[in-house]
């Protein structure tokens, strides 16, 4: 099933300035819980797997939507380049969103990341 997303205007508490969020969420959470102002031309269709909690699981601009691109664009696959993975830039992504992409361990004890189907859609629907 699909799901509609937008972004929001939020307004500053102390200063009450108000800026565009690069989050995007359902127009519910939007409206009923953060109280924002929807931007109706921000709306995204996406698939329901990519929305957790009514918000959308990557933030465009964020460390973790651009190592998804990165990877994406890389050919969808990486090798961490010894066994210490877990400072291989790819780590804190398959670690927080295992859905997008997975870490498969090699013989030689290097970690092959790899972009999966569910991380090839969050590119083309939230992040492009």
């Amino acid at each position: 099933m699909d799901i509609d997303v937008f972004s929001y205007v939020a307004a500053d508490g102390l200063s009450g300035a108000r800026s565009p969020s690069t989050k995007l969420a359902t127009r519910a959470y939007i409206e009923q819980t953060i109280k924002c102002k929807v931007v109706e031309e921000s709306r995204r269709t996406v698939d329901e797997r990519l929305v957790a909690g009514r918000v959308a699981v990557l933030e465009a601009g964020s460390d973790k939507a651009k190592q998804l691109k990165r990877l994406y664009g890389s050919g969808s696959s990486e090798f961490s380049p010894d066994s210490d993975f877990r400072r291989h830039p790819l780590y804190p992504l398959a670690n927080m969103e295992p859905r997008l992409v997975e870490a498969h361990e090699q013989p030689d004890g290097r970690v092959e990341f790899k972009i999966n189907a569910l991380g090839i859609m969050a590119v083309r629907q939230l992040l492009d």
